[in-house]
């Protein structure tokens, strides 16, 4: 039997896993459960049932390239396995009947409402993300970028109250719980369900400023408005403001391509990259480069590469770097952060 032949004996990837014994729960594996971490994003499988795409790696292929991953076992070798399978298989297995999907339209007519996000938690929100002002928070929550909303987990009884970025659009959400606990399923971050990958949270609100600071993450995101407030201060009383000369935006997840559908926002903009100082991080802040320079922006970049965290290490991120130690010790550095 052809490897081609046992694919089509077996049908599709519910198939397989119903063989297998996965975890299969309607269209989707319920976590990507051979690395042993239930915390990592579900595994959807495509409407034919034949691809799969794994949403904490960005991996994607066929029932032998999954058989490999679940295996970790060569190629070569999940072939071999799959017609092993299929030669045991009588006839294809009935399909699996699945419901029909919801739209990413119909998934965010569902979200939760959205709040303005209340200035008496502001302080807090800034002192668990050690930044060194409430500032920025403010200055997000004015723009819209920050908002809260009560997000049930996973077996709980009652809604965490979260915070969350997002923009004008409402086609992105990015939710953390306030109390700065982990999600069940999710840890420290979830997409709201239909949330459009790759969108740049914040662009949709870039208007006509001249100037955008494209972030990785929500929590870069808070500490890239800070750092503006903090190197904008009132000259008469040097309380950090927001200048609002500058646009935030943030792409949530290193492994995403920028949304073609929001590229044209960035055109005729000087962009100021801040990737992660990681590999992921540089990898995808050069494709978003190629992306933005395609869209017609001019695209620079923030190097946190020589800046040290609290603990004395390379800093990662922005947030690890905008924090009272790290904007006592890099100020001048830092300046070099605006356009």
């Amino acid at each position: 039997m052809t490897v081609a032949e046992a694919k089509l004996r077996v049908g599709t990837i519910w198939n397989l896993g119903r063989l297998r014994g996965w975890p299969l729960s309607g269209d989707v594996l319920d976590y990507a459960f051979w690395r042993g971490n239930e915390s990592t994003p579900a595994l959807s499988i495509t409407p034919d049932g034949r691809g799969f795409k794994d949403h904490g790696t960005g991996k994607h292929g066929d029932m032998v390239t999954l058989l490999a991953e679940v295996g970790a076992v060569s190629v070569a070798e999940a072939c071999r396995l799959l017609v092993q399978i299929a030669e045991g298989v009588a006839e294809a297995p009935a399909p699996i009947v699945l419901p029909p999907r919801a739209t990413p339209e119909e998934r965010r007519a569902k979200w939760p409402v959205f709040s303005p996000f209340p200035e008496s938690a502001e302080f807090a929100l800034a002192r668990r993300r050690r930044l060194p002002h409430f500032a920025g928070i403010r200055a997000a929550s004015k723009r819209g970028l920050l908002v809260t909303l009560n997000c049930f987990d996973a077996g709980a009884i009652f809604p965490a109250p979260a915070w969350c970025v997002t923009d004008s659009a409402r086609v992105g959400a990015q939710v953390r719980r306030l109390d700065g606990k982990l999600w069940a399923k999710a840890g420290k971050t979830k997409s709201l369900p239909g949330s459009l990958g790759g969108w740049p949270i914040g662009a949709a609100d870039i208007d006509d400023r001249p100037h955008v600071l494209l972030s990785e993450g929500e929590p870069d995101m808070l500490a890239a408005v800070t750092l503006c407030c903090l190197l904008n201060p009132d000259p008469v009383t040097q309380v950090p403001r927001d200048s609002g000369d500058l646009a935030f935006a943030t792409m949530c997840g290193a492994a995403k391509r920028i949304a073609e559908t929001a590229l044209p926002r960035f055109a005729g903009r000087t962009v100021t990259l801040i990737p992660h100082v990681d590999g992921p991080g540089s990898a995808s802040s050069e494709v978003w480069r190629g992306q933005l320079r395609a869209a017609g922006a001019t695209v620079r970049t923030f190097d946190l590469r020589g800046l040290l965290n609290d603990a004395g290490g390379q800093a990662k991120d922005l947030n690890a770097v905008v924090t009272d130690r790290g904007w006592a010790a890099y100020r001048d550095e830092l300046r070099q952060f605006l356009p």
